[in-house]
């Protein structure tokens, strides 16, 4: 409960795409995901908002990840960040290339990005994501979960 709404958090971890099963597991895993993201949206009893976070070892406008976009899910960093808020590799020898952004905090229903930023350092191969995320303006949830046609 956030106030007066409800935001339903999701914290996902897909496999890296290394390989072809490890390739095809993770589609599978984005494909369930993008699925119960449809499933809970289009509910009688929808959350207000919908947070999907973590590390989903693919940049947000790959293939990879085409399902999630498809079923309404917007990125945090894309809407409201700066930069190109890379979080991987972050030790080894690829940390002299320029990094890209596999970690991601996902949102739908009527929450809007305000801010998104990447963390500092914590002792991971990945930089943590952050995000700042609030109802559209005018957002008013209605008591009992039920919204207006």
């Amino acid at each position: 409960a956030v106030g007066d709404a409800r935001v339903a958090v999701w914290n996902v971890h897909t496999l890296p795409p290394v390989g072809s099963s490890n390739t095809i597991e993770q589609r599978r895993m984005v494909a369930w995901i993008a699925a119960r993201t449809q499933e809970t949206l289009s509910r009688a009893d929808a959350p207000d908002g919908l947070v999907v976070a973590g590390d989903f070892n693919a940049p947000y406008r790959t293939n990879h990840l085409r399902e999630l976009r498809a079923a309404g899910l917007n990125e945090a960093h894309a809407s409201a960040g700066r930069g190109p808020g890379s979080t991987w590799p972050r030790l080894g020898w690829k940390r002299h290339f320029p990094g890209i952004r596999l970690d991601h905090v996902l949102f739908a229903g009527s929450l809007r990005a305000t801010g998104a930023a990447v963390g500092s350092d914590f002792g991971s191969d990945h930089r943590p994501v952050v995000a700042r995320l609030g109802f559209e303006p005018g957002f008013s949830p209605v008591a009992g979960g039920m919204r207006p046609d």
